[in-house]
């Protein structure tokens, strides 16, 4: 399929086609970080996922402002944070794990 995108006339395909996996890739460590820490609810998941895919056709004229690889930095910026959150809360579980030993 990205082979096929590559074809298309107009903006630079394979810089939108990585944009589009990153993106994807991204999303999905988000989601399943809402999944985890949201008391493992599936809706939220959902509801992450459904507004993914909403979303982008929420531009002026179905989807054509939509540029995937500022959404592949967007998501970047976003997952700098959660991985720290992440990490700090497993420290600390840890750490307390061995306190109480």
């Amino acid at each position: 399929m990205a082979v096929f995108c590559l074809g298309w006339e107009g903006q630079n395909h394979a810089l939108a086609v990585a944009g589009q996996a990153a993106s994807t890739v991204l999303l999905r460590v988000v989601m399943g970080w809402v999944y985890a820490y949201g008391g493992k609810s599936l809706f939220l998941a959902i509801v992450l996922h459904a507004m993914d895919n909403t979303c982008w056709k929420l531009f002026p004229n179905k989807g054509s402002h939509y540029n995937p690889a500022v959404t592949a930095i967007v998501l970047g910026f976003l997952i700098v944070p959660i991985a720290a959150f992440t990490n700090a809360q497993r420290i600390r579980r840890s750490s307390t794990a061995r306190t109480t030993r």
